[in-house]
């Protein structure tokens, strides 16, 4: 692709790659995943788990669409069956790790470890001893959202880019939960992060009224948390 892939812009080029520096497009990138997981999981016939979602899957056309790539892994799903432990380390469910067992939730923890990678700016594993989940989770839980994010796109983000991305923030946490169980469905993550990106394109308070037609965001501990902002 005309781009390269996300892990290349996320941890390899130079500030100048535009999606380096735009929170924008970040999360347009991950909806655009987000939706073909959904693809895979709701509409292909039979459903499809890809097994490997990761950023260097992630290629970018010549517009900075977003495609899937190597399905390599992938297998269709038959939640009676049990698989070799197949992924990639740093992006594994852990409860297919566990048992064998595969499930959508899986695609969905790996899913969740991306996002957490597009808000940060580190890779996976941020160090040999340290994943993603455990390094940003306690921050997320923490509540200070500044201590988490990459400063290449905004060293000081604005009130509503700071709505926009808690909203991701908070969505990536419960699909990184460790039972499959506790995360949500595909669909309702693509809905958070359609939400999100109209919080980061709007310049005016009528998003609030977007917002009332959209799934109201929880806490990983499933409690209703305001935004910033009250929204």
């Amino acid at each position: 692709m005309e781009n390269g892939d996300l892990h290349d812009h996320l941890h390899r080029r130079s500030s100048s790659s535009p999606l380096t520096v735009s929170w924008k497009m970040r999360i347009d990138v991950l909806l655009g995943v987000s939706r073909a997981i959904e693809h895979l999981h709701c509409h292909a016939m039979p459903r499809v788990i890809h097994r490997d979602i990761k950023s260097s899957n992630i290629l970018l056309d010549s517009s900075w669409v977003p495609r899937l790539s190597d399905f390599g892994l992938s297998v269709a799903w038959n939640e009676d069956d049990t698989h070799a432990v197949v992924g990639t380390f740093g992006y594994l469910d852990p409860e297919y790790f566990q048992t064998g067992r595969l499930k959508p939730a899986s695609d969905v923890y790996s899913l969740g470890v991306l996002m957490l990678e597009v808000l940060t700016g580190n890779q996976a594993m941020v160090k040999p001893q340290l994943d993603m989940v455990c390094f940003a989770l306690p921050i997320i839980e923490s509540g200070d959202l500044g201590e988490l994010l990459d400063k290449r796109p905004a060293p000081e983000p604005t009130p509503r880019q700071l709505q926009a991305l808690e909203y991701v923030a908070q969505t990536a946490a419960r699909c990184v939960q460790m039972e499959g169980k506790d995360r949500p469905a595909i669909s309702e993550v693509a809905a958070s992060l359609e939400t999100a990106l109209e919080l980061m394109c709007s310049h005016d308070s009528s998003v609030d009224a977007v917002l009332s037609t959209r799934p109201r965001m929880w806490d990983i501990f499933g409690r209703y948390r305001k935004i910033p902002g009250g929204v």
